[in-house]
């Protein structure tokens, strides 16, 4: 069937004018053609869903692309498995992932299956889901054998392949951070959190060790102390004595 043209290239061809492309394929059985942009366009009232569903026999509902006027988005849903929305980028132009209704630019999930909710904030910094509620497993950490692998990890200025020459960065390189601290799911990536963690267990056995030194050097410096009071009452008993050896001598 053709509309604005009595030669169809498909089961159903709209042209308003020539694209230059060839049609024909049974994969497409609505082509849309024109010599300039062309859009297709789905109308409703304000508060009503607009959208493309994809499906098979077994589930109308495999897929779909929806705008949901009057919904928690107020934006675009990318729906899979059932018509279960999975993606959303809401009217501010902010991304939802993982059945997130986005509150930031950036939000990954609700729970500890699609991401906790770890987000990118407004002045564009990425924000880790840290919850005491979100983890299990709980262990001491030895800060001493902290601060000794940090000392001994290999750190090198470098290059991300692909990248401009003149951008570099300092660091180590994941399979070495795996080695020596066995943090994360894959040696070839590191967390910032895993990072985070590392920094701060090794500042804290730095800091016993400067807590250690202090205590030493107090100690010390009072014994320095005790030392010079002794110095100085021996002077004045060895003052006291010359001067009665000198008296006595006259």
């Amino acid at each position: 069937m053709g509309v604005g043209t009595t030669a169809p290239s498909n089961t159903l061809h709209v042209k308003t004018g020539t694209s230059g492309a060839e049609f024909g394929s049974l994969l497409f059985p609505l082509a849309v053609e024109s010599f300039q942009s062309a859009y297709i366009n789905v109308l409703t009232p304000d508060a009503s869903e607009r959208g493309i569903f994809f499906g098979d026999p077994s589930n109308i509902f495999d897929g779909g692309i929806v705008y949901n006027g009057g919904g928690s988005s107020n934006g675009l849903e990318f729906r899979v498995n059932g018509n279960s929305t999975q993606m959303v980028i809401d009217s501010s132009g902010r991304v939802g992932l993982g059945g997130a209704f986005p509150s930031h630019p950036l939000e990954v999930g609700t729970d500890s299956s699609t991401g906790n909710g770890a987000h990118v904030t407004a002045g564009g910094t990425w924000t880790n889901g840290s919850s005491r509620s979100f983890k299990h497993g709980f262990e001491p950490v030895d800060t001493q054998a902290m601060l000794q692998k940090v000392v001994g990890l290999p750190l090198a200025r470098w290059q991300y392949n692909g990248e401009a020459a003149h951008v570099q960065h300092i660091g180590p390189v994941a399979e070495d951070f795996h080695a020596a601290f066995g943090l994360g799911h894959d040696e070839r990536y590191i967390t910032t959190i895993d990072a985070d963690g590392v920094a701060l267990a090794a500042i804290q056995g730095l800091h016993v060790n400067v807590q250690e030194k202090d205590c030493k050097m107090e100690s010390m410096e009072s014994e320095i102390q005790r030392l010079n009071n002794e110095i100085s009452e021996l002077k004045s008993i060895v003052k006291t004595m010359t001067i009665r050896n000198e008296e006595g001598g006259r």
